[in-house]
């Protein structure tokens, strides 16, 4: 009997990348001053306690005990703490190519959440268990990371209630070829990075996706960071890098394959942009990786 699939009902698809950094709890005296910051991921900040003084858009921001403030990417911001017993903060960074999150958060954020927010304890409550899991006094292991994801899923849940909800404008044409954008660079280089033969350059062409969507690459470019705060080519620069990272981790693979597996024509290329990336080029890198098993 040929299978019927007519009353087949499926969950949707998941494909989005997600990337927790930095994530950090600190105690500080009075006069620390971090100095004017600007970073390409959302940012969350609460202060555990004391007082501090953020600087965001030219505006002075006086966050108190148990505020918390919410950033999105490319913001000028600058922290300093002028209270007399000093500050204790938790701060995490989150990047997330979820489109119509993405889109929502870039276009409602800064966001300051003081206890008569509506929905403060669930965000509160979301942050405390990241704050509990640094108390930790062994080492972390992989199900403390799992618990991280874990954590940050619930936060998404309470963020996307907040702000997709609302008027955010997901429907709007730019929107649309951002989306269609982000998507095809997510494939191509998926299909050219498992690819077993031989692997096309071309698909890897910023200008060459945009010509398949069929718009400009000045509206393409400037669309897409609108929605995902950052141009097309450091979104696939990040695909590229948390490829790498992986692979890196398996000994199995050498420097030259990995380079070429994610778009690279020579080793020595990708072991100077990897450096940029993370400050340590593929050897070193995989080195640190191993005593971490």
């Amino acid at each position: 009997m040929k299978a019927d699939f007519t009353n087949i009902r499926m969950l949707p698809n998941q494909d989005i990348s997600i990337r927790l950094t930095s994530a950090h709890k600190q105690t500080v005296k009075m006069n620390w001053d971090v100095g004017e910051e600007i970073h390409t991921s959302f940012e969350i900040l609460k202060v555990i306690d004391g007082e501090q003084i953020s600087y965001i858009n030219e505006d002075k921001i006086r966050l108190k005990k148990d505020d918390i403030i919410i950033l999105p990417p490319k913001l000028l911001h600058h922290n300093i703490c002028k209270n007399e017993t000093g500050l204790t903060y938790f701060c995490i960074h989150f990047h997330i190519d979820e489109p119509t999150l993405n889109y929502a958060l870039v276009n409602s954020l800064p966001l300051i959440i003081k206890n008569d927010f509506e929905n403060y304890d669930q965000i509160n409550t979301v942050i405390a268990q990241w704050i509990n899991l640094l108390d930790k006094e062994s080492p972390f292991d992989l199900i403390d990371s799992l618990k991280t994801q874990t954590i940050f899923t619930e936060l998404l849940i309470v963020l996307s209630t907040l702000f997709i909800a609302e008027k955010k404008n997901t429907n709007s044409l730019g929107f649309f070829y951002a989306s269609e954008l982000a998507q095809t660079i997510k494939r191509n280089f998926r299909e050219y990075s498992t690819s077993q033969g031989f692997r096309d350059k071309n698909k890897l062409s910023i200008n060459a996706m945009i010509k398949e969507i069929g718009i400009s690459q000045n509206h393409a470019i400037n669309v897409f960071k609108e929605v995902y705060g950052i141009s097309p080519k450091k979104y696939l620069d990040d695909l590229k890098y948390q490829e790498a990272k992986l692979l890196l981790q398996y000994p199995f693979s050498s420097i030259e394959q990995i380079a070429d597996r994610i778009g690279y024509s020579t080793s020595s290329h990708f072991s100077r942009q990897f450096k940029l990336w993370s400050g340590h080029s593929p050897l070193q890198y995989r080195k640190l990786k191993s005593t971490d098993l």
